[in-house]
């Protein structure tokens, strides 16, 4: 694939950005599959549920979709095509490896920063891969 295709506006919107489109398309699919069964219950971080009730597949599900339909439309919107973006200027191994890195310490100071000061539940949503793509968004556009 030429650099010219990378950067053409025109080219096909996931074009060298196979995380991306699996971050995208996984993000639609199971906001379907929650809607259908009404269990956006279930991925609410709740600190006490996981460690009252030892619900710990808490952890690892509350940031694959978000809670309704507007803020799946505006966070894919946001989400697409700065991961596109930094996919192909990062390469799909590191761009990966960034956005688990990013998931795994946001999700660690959320229970740490929940459990100690606030009582309060953290609703669903890829928040910290949005937060972790606009912070690289603030870094190197000009």
């Amino acid at each position: 694939m030429s650099s010219s295709q990378l950067h053409n506006p025109r080219a096909v919107w996931f074009m060298g950005a196979p995380v991306s489109k699996a971050i995208a398309i996984s993000t639609a699919i199971v906001y379907v599959v929650v809607e259908m069964n009404k269990w956006h219950d279930a991925l609410i971080l709740d600190t006490t549920k996981i460690f009252d009730h030892a619900q710990f597949y808490r952890i690892f599900v509350y940031n694959l979709t978000f809670s309704s339909m507007g803020e799946l439309i505006f966070g894919l919107m946001a989400l697409c095509p700065l991961m596109r973006r930094f996919e192909r200027e990062m390469g799909s191994k590191r761009f990966a490896a960034f956005i688990v890195y990013s998931s795994v310490i946001s999700t660690i100071l959320e229970l740490l920063v929940f459990n100690i000061f606030f009582d309060v539940e953290r609703y669903s949503g890829p928040y910290p891969q949005l937060g972790a793509v606009l912070a690289l968004y603030n870094k190197f556009t000009p």
